[in-house]
């Protein structure tokens, strides 16, 4: 598992991860001149994190991601909740406010890269909530 990433440039930024035993992602820390970043996620009886601790830059917000049988159907922050909606390939195809306001949409190639789309990063942990949802979880 990547523990550390560091690209350099003015200012550098560097972002260092922690892992359960289980290697799933629990910690990032993120540093980019003054600017401090982290994200700490919390998980229950399964692989996806239920909610996700984001400090950023000493200002914190909660995201609360809720889940069906299908996997993640909504997600809510401190400003609004976010519904989504897939394909049949349980990718994320659109995301929609509680007033079913389009928020973000996207079409992806047959390997999960973006072809078009707006806002396509509508705030998730990590890109795997957006391409085929059918994973392996390890952030």
């Amino acid at each position: 598992m990547t523990k550390s990433i560091t690209v350099t440039g003015t200012p550098t930024h560097t972002v260092n991860f922690q892992y359960t035993a289980d290697n799933e992602r629990i910690l990032k820390n993120e540093k980019q001149g003054t600017t401090r970043n982290s994200n700490l996620y919390i998980r229950g009886n399964n692989n996806y994190p239920i909610t996700e601790k984001i400090n950023l830059n000493s200002v914190l917000n909660d995201k609360i991601y809720i889940y069906g049988p299908t996997g993640l159907i909504a997600f809510k922050d401190a400003t609004a909740t976010y519904f989504v909606i897939k394909d049949h390939l349980r990718s994320i195809r659109v995301v929609v406010d509680t007033l079913g306001e389009i928020v973000s949409y996207g079409d992806y190639d047959p390997w999960g890269m973006i072809l078009n789309g707006r806002s396509i990063n509508f705030g998730f942990a990590d890109d795997k909530y957006k391409f085929t949802e059918t994973h392996n979880n390890t952030m």
